[in-house]
């Protein structure tokens, strides 16, 4: 069994890239708190859906210089989420599929960040695959997440309608309007 199989939080990107590595895996979805705090509050108790995730490592040659390091992490789960229409529960379904390239150092890789394109990070010998899964995930999470056919079932027809039967509370305003005059002035 490799060792980032073992353990996806501590591993040595550069090694991995040199043979060409290629590992997959599963976590329960409770293994991802930040992931778990976007939950519905009833479902979060029932949070057993897998995070099925995928890595590859390879270097990249280069006419000039060393070869880049580069990571290829996919990953997808299953989510129940507030739908911020109704305030039930609405499934959603994450999905990644991103390319990472490697720098030494934390300074290169922010002005690389910068300046291109790629999306860059910096070397460790002790890169936690974990976390970026997790931050991943956190960024493809939707921003109103929502049904698609979300009929405001929370309110209700009954509390719908009484809303429509209410004064305008502007009528009582139109009494304070000054009538105009006639009189040219």
């Amino acid at each position: 069994m490799d060792a980032i199989e073992q353990d996806p939080s501590r591993v040595d990107i550069a090694a991995f890239a040199k043979r060409g590595g290629f590992v997959q895996g599963e976590r329960s979805l409770q293994a991802f708190s930040r992931l778990v705090d976007q939950m519905h509050p009833e479902a979060v108790s029932d949070a057993t859906a897998p995070v099925c995730w995928s890595a590859a490592g390879k270097l990249v040659s280069q006419r000039a210089g060393d070869a880049q390091i580069w990571l290829s992490l996919k990953a997808d789960t299953r989510i129940q989420l507030v739908c911020q229409r109704c305030l039930e529960p609405v499934h959603a379904d994450l999905q990644v599929d991103r390319q990472f390239r490697f720098v030494e150092g934390e300074q290169q890789a922010a002005l690389l960040d910068a300046e291109i394109d790629d999306d860059v990070l910096a070397l460790s010998r002790r890169f936690n695959l974990l976390e970026l899964i997790e931050d991943e995930l956190v960024l493809a999470l939707p921003l109103v997440p929502r049904h698609a056919d979300c009929t405001l079932r929370h309110s209700g027809d009954q509390d719908l309608a009484a809303i429509d039967t209410l004064a305008n509370p502007f009528e009582a305003l139109s009494g304070w309007k000054p009538r105009s005059t006639d009189d040219g002035a």
